[in-house]
């Protein structure tokens, strides 16, 4: 085996185009493998995303309000918005 790695190398050495003839065929191989892991691998994707899907539709959603009414709060009062004074330091307030 290492004879034959010796032997690629000293024809590389002496033919340097059929070094990047090689080059370009093990580049060319490995964007293929890629290309076609990448796809599969989308695939899966895809068909996860369609079974998680099933049996929603969006035009099954509905509004169940109006548009402009108010919202009520869980204590059945008004609600409003308060100011409390403070320091950075922590409320020194009696």
């Amino acid at each position: 085996m290492l004879s034959l790695v010796k032997l690629f190398a000293g024809l590389f050495k002496a033919f340097p185009k059929l070094a990047d003839l090689f080059e370009d065929a093990v580049y060319h191989f490995r964007n293929a493998s890629a290309e076609a892991h990448r796809t599969e691998k989308d695939s899966a994707v895809d068909a996860f995303i369609s079974s998680a899907n099933s049996g929603v539709s969006c035009g099954s959603v509905q509004w169940s309000g109006e548009v402009d009414e108010t919202p009520r709060s869980n204590e059945g009062g008004t609600s409003s918005t308060t100011f409390h004074s403070g320091s950075l330091e922590g409320d020194k307030s009696p």
